[in-house]
């Protein structure tokens, strides 16, 4: 009984560990994509490394780190008139600014994501989106 308790112990032990690579990995290859990609595909790379970066939970030090790349996601999404790249970075930006504490930077973010319109041109995209992942 005790050997199956240490191994379970260790088990618990080892596994945050390895899920902490594994999201350091992704977010080294996400960060290269984002560099190397143009178009919806940067814009989409920028928009998962900061989820990414974001995770566990948005703390000042991952808010602060992911920061940049949302107003990079924002930025470009509205030279493309990206409309799915505008209402997630905008989302992440408001998140971002909330855990820091910017109030002003916060109510700004937060109106353009709700008077962004979600209509029949935003689904689209979005299905378009999803067929170049496939």
């Amino acid at each position: 009984m005790k050997n199956y308790l240490l191994l379970f112990v260790i088990f618990i032990l080892f596994l945050p560990k390895q899920s902490v690579a594994q999201n350091q990995e992704l977010i080294a290859k996400l960060k290269e994509t984002a560099k190397t990609s143009i178009g919806s595909t940067k814009i989409g790379a920028l928009n998962d490394l900061v989820d990414e970066l974001l995770k566990p939970e948005p703390g000042k030090e991952n808010c602060l780190a992911a920061k940049d790349y949302a107003h990079e996601a924002a930025t470009l999404s509205e030279k493309a008139n990206n409309k799915v790249g505008m209402a997630i970075s905008y989302e992440q930006l408001t998140i971002i600014y909330k855990t820091l504490d910017y109030q002003i930077h916060y109510l700004r973010w937060k109106a353009k994501a709700a008077l962004l319109p979600r209509g029949a041109e935003m689904k689209q995209q979005q299905q378009q989106l999803e067929k170049q992942q496939e």
